[in-house]
């Protein structure tokens, strides 16, 4: 049970599997701009570093928001956390090349970026109505930066495949990178953690 509580052990786990994310996620989307051909089991280990380590991330956020007596406020980002495993199974289990499995794992993708728009909205709504700290406004920079990626990338996806009217595939991958911004927010949190953590350790 000590590992689920916020102290300076677990903010410094939750600053590795942070950093394991960007890298893993960056090179998963700088791979195909550079034309490198990944090996299969390489691809799928950054796959699971990547995604684990991001479910590790949210897990971490919402105990930190559980640690200062935030009840309600977890509340998006345990959808959110229930929504990117559910995304992530779909992706491992169902393939998009496989005719029997393509219309359900359309469907279910689109039916989760609904549920994802939702848990950012909610999240960025949220965060404004607490008590103004500090370690509640680097929540709130994680909050808008995600809900800003995810808008600027269904922006994007539908000027290039609507407007120019392109085949080309490739401008995913730049579009992508969009969504190693809100992990970067992350280290401001777990600062402001480590600051609060340490000056609650001194008065105590």
């Amino acid at each position: 049970m000590t590992m689920l509580k916020i102290n300076l052990k677990t903010t410094r786990l939750a600053y590795f599997l942070t950093l394991i994310h960007i890298v893993t996620r960056g090179m998963l989307y700088s791979v195909p701009l550079l034309n490198i051909n990944l090996n299969g089991h390489l691809q799928y280990l950054l796959l699971f570093l990547a995604e684990f380590s991001y479910l590790g991330v949210l897990v971490y956020l919402i105990l930190v928001l559980r640690h200062f007596g935030y009840k309600w406020l977890p509340l998006p980002l345990i959808l959110l956390l229930i929504t990117e495993m559910v995304s992530f199974a779909t992706a491992t289990f169902f393939r998009p090349d496989n005719k029997d499995t393509a219309v359900l794992y359309s469907g279910t993708l689109a039916g989760l970026s609904v549920f994802f728009l939702a848990a950012e909205v909610w999240l960025s709504i949220a965060t404004y109505h607490v008590r103004n700290n500090h370690v509640l406004r680097s929540f709130r920079l994680f909050a808008f930066t995600l809900l800003s990626a995810h808008i600027a990338k269904t922006l994007l996806t539908v000027y290039f495949a609507f407007l120019l009217v392109t085949k080309d595939q490739d401008y995913l991958n730049y579009v992508n990178l969009l969504y190693l911004v809100p992990p970067l927010t992350v280290f401001f949190i777990i600062q402001r953690v480590s600051i609060a953590l340490g000056e609650s350790k001194v008065s105590g």
